[in-house]
């Protein structure tokens, strides 16, 4: 769905960019007239196997998501985004934003429900046991102070950005 440059390792401060490949990338309303995106990492943490993002200037949206995995039993991982973000500037980015806020959460879900198809044929992995964790369809609208528990807040000129 979309590329980064091969070899990229992920570390705090670092800018990493995107662009969406194929069909998608033509419909998107992100990126119709506006070429790739990118973010900056503000942790990057294998203590808390937390990976976390601030977008930047050029991004259709405007805000922070993170990434984390943690364990809720033997064999049983959870993976888990989140995002506290709105349009980024302009009337495309912002229509967008309302029009399309359902394709967000449905991109994260087809993301998701594709590593845990590719993991089962594999051999790797089952759906968790623990129902309060097989939320793969996930959901619009957030607990802001949950979220931002997850994600740490660096000023931009702290890492050059």
């Amino acid at each position: 769905m979309a590329t980064v440059p091969d070899g990229t390792n992920v570390s705090t401060c670092q800018k990493l960019t995107f662009a969406l490949d194929g069909i998608f990338g033509l419909m998107c309303w992100c990126t119709v007239g506006q070429g790739p995106f990118s973010v900056g990492v503000t942790q990057f943490s294998i203590e808390t196997d937390t990976i976390s993002a601030v977008t930047l200037k050029g991004h259709p949206l405007a805000g922070w998501r993170y990434w984390r995995a943690f364990s809720v039993g033997t064999n049983d991982v959870v993976v888990e985004t989140g995002a506290a973000d709105t349009s980024g500037p302009g009337l495309k980015n912002y229509a967008g934003y309302y029009i399309f806020q359902g394709r967000q959460t449905k991109l994260w879900q087809e993301d998701f429900q594709y590593i845990l198809s590719d993991l089962r044929e594999r051999g790797l992995a089952q759906q968790g046991s623990n129902p309060a964790y097989n939320i793969v369809k996930g959901k619009w609208g957030y607990d802001q102070t949950y979220i931002m528990s997850h994600i740490i807040q660096h000023l931009p000129n702290s890492c050059g950005n």
